[in-house]
């Protein structure tokens, strides 16, 4: 699609706004998951509506081939050179982090959810949904920035009951898992034009020692055991072991037992005791040529899909999901996909 260009205060897209931006030389849009959603455009200062492109406005574009058009903020607009100029724009999701939330104890996922939105102490166009059913409890005791709760930082929503986040125009979305398994295969010969592969243990814990403190009582809950490891604690050297305070997942005293099963929920949504590793492939858009074409659905990928990865020389053959893209759009494929 030929990007289009809405005003700053646009919240639906179903029209021409503005108008679209058909003299686009090139744009990309790069998307992690979990992580960054942004694009990057280069167009002519001489270009239909080049002189009506703010820092604020926005473009809808398509993030990936087949994907449903998101509407990206304009932070940032280069010098012109050549006379083109670069403009960089952040997903409207971005504003989460200038929406303040004032502190609330929550009893599940769902009740967290509604009271991000309750609790917001200024206007926030945002609504948020999930298909998962936890019921654990979650509080915040002084007010933090929205999207700091959501992810990043500790006792953080994604922390706390893990999944991944959509970011879908003025909607988030936690799914249990994005993407699925459409037995895409990705190898030489078929589809793969270069590869590469990177392992990082620099942040890898393999267990975790919880804790849970009253500061009015001083009481303080630990295990008899210390720490619970990973599965995969035994691959490493030596035992490199996290100390996590889940003092406000619990309003009252946790039992042992209570505790416990927490810190192995916890190590399970956190991946601890695997390294991060991370495989960057050139892969050819076999769904867009015609040889494919009956079978486009099965071999076209998007974010949090599940692959199956085939390269030799790399002693790689394994499933692994795609976390990260980089999306030539006026080419409509990829320029870049990351898995790990």
């Amino acid at each position: 699609m030929i990007p289009i260009l809405f005003d700053e205060n646009a919240k639906t897209y179903n029209t021409n706004g503005v108008g679209a931006l058909s003299d686009v030389i090139s744009w990309q849009v790069s998307e992690e998951l979990n992580g960054i959603f942004e694009l990057e455009m280069e167009y002519p200062i001489a270009g239909a509506h080049f002189d009506q492109i703010k820092t604020s406005s926005i473009i809808y574009a398509e993030p990936y081939a087949g994907g449903a058009a998101q509407p990206f903020r304009v932070y940032r607009i280069g010098k012109a050179l050549d006379g083109h100029a670069p403009v960089y724009a952040r997903h409207v999701s971005y504003q989460l982090n200038w929406l303040v939330v004032m502190p609330f104890t929550a009893s599940t996922l769902a009740d967290c959810l509604t009271k991000l939105k309750t609790y917001s102490a200024t206007e926030n166009p945002f609504t948020f949904w999930t298909n998962k059913t936890i019921n654990t409890g979650i509080a915040w005791t002084i007010p933090q920035s929205l999207r700091s709760m959501l992810g990043g930082t500790e006792g953080s929503i994604l922390q706390t009951y893990g999944g991944d986040y959509e970011w879908d125009a003025w909607t988030v979305k936690l799914w249990n898992r994005r993407g699925a398994d459409n037995g895409v295969r990705i190898a030489y010969g078929k589809n793969l034009v270069s590869a590469s592969m990177e392992e990082n243990i620099g942040n890898t814990y393999t267990g975790v020692c919880p804790y849970w403190s009253d500061e009015e009582t001083g009481t303080v809950v630990t295990l008899p055991e210390k720490y619970i490891l990973a599965s995969t604690a035994a691959d490493f050297p030596f035992e490199r072991i996290k100390t996590v305070d889940f003092s406000t997942d619990f309003d009252d005293e946790p039992s042992v037992a209570t505790l416990r099963n927490r810190t192995q929920q916890y190590i399970a949504a956190n991946n601890i005791g695997h390294p991060n590793i991370n495989i960057e492939v050139n892969m050819a858009a076999l769904w867009q040529t015609e040889e494919y074409k009956g079978v486009a659905p099965l071999e076209s990928v998007a974010l949090g899909d599940t692959v199956t990865v085939d390269i030799p020389t790399l002693n790689i053959s394994t499933q692994a999901r795609v976390v990260g893209y980089v999306y030539d759009g006026v080419k409509g494929r990829y320029k870049k996909l990351s898995i790990g």
